[in-house]
């Protein structure tokens, strides 16, 4: 997925390229430079459309380096039509025929010791991973934990040392992969490239 956008607001404004997206927001790989809790509005340029998409509220939810996640906070139902349709289209042309669907993972750490299981994965690359806290989220933003991915594929688990928690929105929430030894890297990119989880879009 290649789409444009352009965002505002009375203070500042910029442009970039869209890398992911879903009904609730999309990551921006953009020169701008952006704030945790900026508010914009956003267009987004859709193919064989002369009329971008727009977006009435966006709020950066996260920031890492020239990447950012914008969260769609307030947007006018015919403009949500839209992006359902574009989400449909990106889907038909991304999803493959074999997903995993009972891939699980298991977070422990934190001041508290805490460790949260059995949390459903919904996207993985080779730098990360989106999860969905189905019970009461035990980590905040920064927060430091170790990752156990549990797969019926796997013969044991797959280990990440250390990964910190990115972003939060409602009951979803992203892990940065900070330290994995090269056994386990390897591991990980043969599982990506099984199952394409770095093709499917992003959910929120």
């Amino acid at each position: 997925m290649n789409h444009r956008v352009y965002f505002w607001n009375p203070d500042l404004d910029g442009e970039g390229m869209i890398s992911n997206i879903s009904k609730g927001g999309c990551r921006v790989s953009c020169e701008t430079p952006v704030q945790t809790g900026m508010s914009f509005e956003a267009w987004i340029y859709t193919d064989g459309s002369d009329w971008p998409l727009k977006i009435e509220r966006a709020e950066v939810c996260w920031v890492h380096g020239n990447e950012f996640g914008l969260h769609f906070s307030s947007i006018w139902s015919s403009q949500r039509d839209r992006l359902q349709a574009l989400l449909e289209h990106v889907r038909v042309r991304q999803i493959p025929t074999r997903l995993p669907n009972n891939v699980v993972v298991e977070l422990s750490g934190g001041n508290m010791g805490h460790i949260m299981r059995g949390i459903p994965l919904i996207n993985l690359s080779p730098s990360g991973c989106a999860l969905h806290a189905a019970s009461t989220m035990l980590f905040s933003v920064n927060t430091r934990v170790s990752v156990r991915i549990n797969c019926p594929d796997f013969h044991r688990p797959l280990i990440i040392q250390e990964a910190v928690v990115r972003w939060i929105v409602r009951k979803r929430f992203g892990l940065e992969f900070m330290t994995i030894t090269y056994e386990e890297r390897d591991r990980l990119l043969r599982h990506i490239h099984a199952f394409k989880w770095v093709n499917l879009p992003m959910e929120w």
